[in-house]
């Protein structure tokens, strides 16, 4: 059985910008760009950043933005797209972040959260606070309570379907298939070696 550690995020990682071929994560993405209104010069966190795609998103609307990952595969792969990215290499769960008081506009975490451990999550949180100017914002996105990561494939197929006919679903199904199931895999590990929604008390 496989163990989520870093090893396991390294394997991760091979696999996951099979999401930039799924319009349901480009939705996503979209989402959290609009939702943190990002203006040019805003200084913005992505906790978590993985591979880069959230980042380079909002680099692009004029964000300078740092991310901050604990797998250093995913942000050599972060740093092939974009050579001048600005990549902190940082276990989330070690708290406090290396970040000075009130550095940030904004702060972004998505579907990252759930991942963590179930007690290291509150001062995570408290963290991004810490390091978030006054009137700044955070974003946080995580997987809903009983919520399937096999949501975002079906809500792909079904869009292609609409919009392309069932040849051309079926053809990008079989392009991404692979990967895609690999990604389905691990975060059934992901699942079952944390609990997999999080509630944060006010």
């Amino acid at each position: 059985m496989l163990k989520v550690d870093a090893e396991f995020w390294r394997k991760y990682t091979k696999v996951y910008d099979t999401l930039n071929n799924v319009i349901s994560y480009q939705e996503l993405l979209a989402d959290v760009c609009n939702e943190l209104q990002i203006k040019s010069g805003d200084k913005i966190l992505e906790a978590g950043c993985g591979t880069g795609n959230l980042a380079i998103k909002m680099k692009g609307l004029g964000a300078e933005v740092i991310g901050l990952d604990s797998c250093k595969e995913a942000l050599d792969v972060y740093k092939q797209k974009d050579k001048d990215a600005k990549a902190v290499l940082w276990d989330l769960s070690k708290t406090p972040l290396p970040f000075p008081d009130n550095y940030f506009n904004k702060i972004t975490c998505v579907n990252v959260l759930y991942a963590i451990a179930v007690e290291k999550r509150e001062s995570i949180v408290k963290e991004f606070y810490r390091i978030l100017k006054p009137e700044g914002k955070v974003v946080l996105v995580n997987v809903e309570k009983n919520g399937s990561v096999c949501k975002i494939y079906f809500h792909h197929l079904n869009l292609l379907f609409r919009e392309k006919g069932a040849i051309n679903m079926v053809a990008n199904l079989l392009k991404f298939l692979p990967n895609a199931l690999r990604l389905l895999y691990y975060n059934l590990f992901i699942v079952v070696d944390r609990i997999f929604f999080f509630v944060m008390n006010s």
